[in-house]
């Protein structure tokens, strides 16, 4: 199974020109990006490690690199031709004028988050639908989701919190203020996971709900939520379902169908069965 990155890349060799070209000014600035701060990274290792010559020199290399994915972008500006290319073994490449650049980030574990960066970024300017979307899927998807306002009841048990049949109940001796901004946090992280799978639904991914894993990204806030075995992910702020043991499986049953038809089913979380136990 292929990446929906690997499946547009493949669709636009068949494309126009000047899709391609966009295609590739859209991955080669985010590889320039990632490159320069591979190089500022080293530099820093290199100054904590007093000055390391082996850190220093590869700081050197990848800002030559860097320097030489700028000029192909100045190339691809100034009408070069581009040409796109598909390797089951070495990943999607890009070629201005037979001068071949691999479109692999520097530190394998950000490849994934690289590739989503470059779609949501080619995307952003062209109907990347048309190219990989999945007919049955007729509807557009928001990408951006608003603020979401739940609404509170108070029982026996505790103080309740609710929003499109998700809930989340406390204990009796909860810190209320704590809770109204957890239930806000955890509210909107929901609904943007929902809003996200129903993005990349659209755009042909296939979601693996059995294999969901959640994923910090270095130095960053972003967490990456890989979709299935094939690698295609979500790059999203959610610290709470990260940091939260068993929130994310708690919450598949809501966001699924959510993501899949619109209409969320009913889902009860219990604070305490995620860690949420001391809100004082």
């Amino acid at each position: 199974m292929s990446t929906r990155f690997e499946r547009t890349v493949a669709a636009l060799q068949l494309q126009p020109a000047d899709s391609r070209a966009l295609f590739a000014q859209s991955a080669l600035y985010e590889l320039s990006l990632a490159y320069q701060e591979e190089a500022s990274l080293a530099r820093l290792e290199a100054d904590r490690g007093g000055g390391d010559a082996s850190l220093m020199a590869w700081a050197r290399a990848v800002e030559r690199y860097a320097a030489v994915i700028d000029m192909l972008l100045a190339d691809i500006e100034d009408g070069f031709p581009v040409e796109l290319r598909t390797d089951s073994g070495a990943g999607a490449s890009v070629a201005v004028e037979q001068r071949v650049t691999m479109l692999n980030h520097p530190r394998l574990g950000e490849q994934a988050r690289f590739e989503q960066q470059v779609l949501e970024h080619f995307c952003a300017q062209i109907n990347c639908a048309e190219l990989t979307g999945s007919s049955h899927l007729a509807q557009p998807v928001r990408m951006s989701t608003e603020s979401v306002r739940p609404l509170w009841s108070f029982t026996a048990d505790g103080p309740v919190c609710s929003y499109r049949g998700l809930t989340f109940e406390f204990a009796t001796d909860v810190n209320i203020t704590r809770a109204r901004e957890l239930c806000v946090q955890v509210m909107n992280e929901a609904v943007l996971l929902a809003d996200q799978v129903a993005w990349q639904r659209q755009h042909g991914v296939k979601v693996e709900w059995d294999v969901l894993t959640i994923h910090a990204t270095a130095g960053r806030p972003q967490h990456r939520l890989q979709l299935n075995l094939a690698g295609d992910s979500i790059v999203a702020v959610i610290p709470l379902i990260y940091s939260s043991k068993g929130l994310l499986e708690r919450l598949i049953p809501w966001v699924r169908p959510a993501a899949e038809s619109g209409t969320p089913s009913t889902v009860r979380v219990l604070a305490r069965d995620i860690g949420w136990l001391q809100l004082q």
